[in-house]
């Protein structure tokens, strides 16, 4: 990312913008936490449903509106809060779920 718009990420978290760094596999969620910019979303296979830990062990949580009935994207909103420590990891889901493989990720 330059550092133009890494400087739009930040300004947009810091001012009650939510913007969330999507990564495809645990290792780019790792290099995404660490450049300190914004929170941080990965896509999981679909059959992952229990919390996890990147290599670099970042706490990832499971969307919980992905598996919990009770629980709506809008009565849970942990995405969007900016300030969140944890990554939050989206099991692939629809008709492409199969091409996210576990062979791509380290799961631990």
């Amino acid at each position: 990312m330059s550092p133009k718009n890494a400087a739009a990420v930040r300004y947009a978290n810091a001012n009650g913008f939510t913007v969330n760094l999507s990564a495809d596999t645990l290792k780019q969620a790792d290099i995404l936490k660490a450049q300190n910019i914004g929170p941080v979303v990965v896509v999981l296979p679909a059959n992952v449903t229990t919390n996890q830990t990147t290599p670099a062990g970042h706490k990832i949580v499971i969307c919980p509106a992905t598996n919990r009935d009770n629980v709506t994207c809008a009565s849970c909103k942990l995405c969007a809060w900016p300030g969140r420590q944890v990554i939050i990891g989206f099991p692939a889901h629809g008709s492409k779920k199969n091409q996210v493989k576990s062979d791509l990720i380290q799961i631990t």
